[in-house]
């Protein structure tokens, strides 16, 4: 129960705050997934329904393929809802084998010990084949700004995942499955100790991002009415002459193209400038009227453009985006888009 109110306490806040990325999607889906496990258990032990009811549930086909979109999206790559359906198929394939294997006592009889040994292998395959895969797809993507921000939560799903892969296998060589007696209850406890550390760090994620939001939504109250100024930095104690001094560094900075770097950040600019973080911000804010991202990205967008209607650099969308300073090419063709109006692909053709 407490599994279920804490995930219900999650979604609560996840419907507060409006969902900004492919991995508060996947945040929410584990989070109504998991809400659904828990009322299915407790409906089974409530009505004291048979153990296959329970036990026989391919829950466990689920997890592996949610971890690794979540650790796609965390990376800034896009999911699609058939690419998302074609990783679930095997538990939906399951859920029909499940359904003959309750309606049917002469084939639950006949095929019971083959039914389990056969679902908790896949379930273990499936946990530690898709921890692999995730990792190995986005091994050259993880210091995005939205992964750097998720790990923690990340980080405990590849430990429950980890452990829970053993265990399902241990109890299929075992054939602890589906034997349920008040002796063989710690497996059972194991899991929901996992599921409960895993909706108790997505709690805490989701925690962060209202308090986040309401800052963000106090500081769109600092700016005029058509969001030009920035009153917190217009008295600032800087000088004129320490601002000039750091604009020209910027200006120089820019001239060599410093915004390619994938891993520029505000405070590795300001260092490469001479100028504290929050120097350089009121720099941006009162010379430029603008974030660090958004003048950065902007950067990044006209380098793009200038070389898509060169004809003589036929560079490929994804190789374009590292080009340019971004980190993957979801990132790079959502800034595009924002910026111009355009994909990079419709660009290049109206050049």
């Amino acid at each position: 129960m407490t599994i279920l109110i804490i995930a219900l306490i999650s979604i609560y806040i996840n419907f507060r705050i409006r969902i900004e990325s492919d991995f508060d999607k996947v945040v929410l889906f584990f989070l109504f997934f998991v809400s659904f496990h828990v009322l299915y258990t407790l409906i089974y032990q409530t009505f004291n329904l048979p153990k296959y009811i329970d036990s026989g549930f391919p829950f466990g086909l689920v997890y592996g393929p949610v971890f690794y979109f979540a650790l796609n999206t965390a990376s800034e790559k896009s999911l699609s809802i058939k690419n998302a359906l074609l990783h679930l198929s095997p538990f939906a394939l399951w859920v029909i084998l499940f359904f003959i294997f309750a309606l049917f006592p002469i084939f639950r009889i006949a095929y019971a010990g083959v039914y389990y040994s056969i679902l908790y292998s896949l379930v273990s395959l499936s946990m530690i084949v898709y921890v692999l895969m995730a990792f190995i797809s986005n091994k050259s993507r993880a210091q995005s700004k939205l992964f750097i921000t998720t790990v923690r939560l990340l980080t405990v799903a590849v430990a429950i995942l980890i452990t829970l892969s053993l265990l399902f296998l241990t109890l299929t060589l075992t054939h602890i499955i589906p034997r349920t007696t008040a002796s063989r209850q710690f497996p059972r406890y194991l899991i929901y100790a996992g599921m409960l550390i895993q909706v108790g760090a997505v709690l805490r994620y989701q925690i962060g991002r209202l308090m986040q939001n309401t800052i963000v939504t106090a500081d769109k109250t600092l700016l005029s009415p058509q969001g030009e100024s920035f009153p917190q930095y217009q008295k600032s104690l800087i000088s004129e002459t320490t601002m000039d001094l750091y604009e020209r560094k910027l200006e120089e900075l820019i001239k060599e193209k410093v915004f390619q770097d994938t891993g520029l950040t505000l405070e590795s600019l300001g260092k490469q400038i001479g100028a504290p973080k929050h120097h350089l911000t009121q720099l941006l804010n009162l010379r430029i009227k603008k974030t660090f991202n958004q003048y950065i990205n902007e950067l990044r967008v006209q380098h793009a453009c200038s070389i898509l209607i060169d004809n003589s650099r036929k560079f490929p969308i994804e190789k374009l985006a590292f080009e340019c300073g971004f980190n993957s090419k979801a990132s790079f063709n959502r800034n595009f888009k924002i910026i111009t109006g355009y994909t990079p692909s419709e660009y290049r053709k109206r050049g």
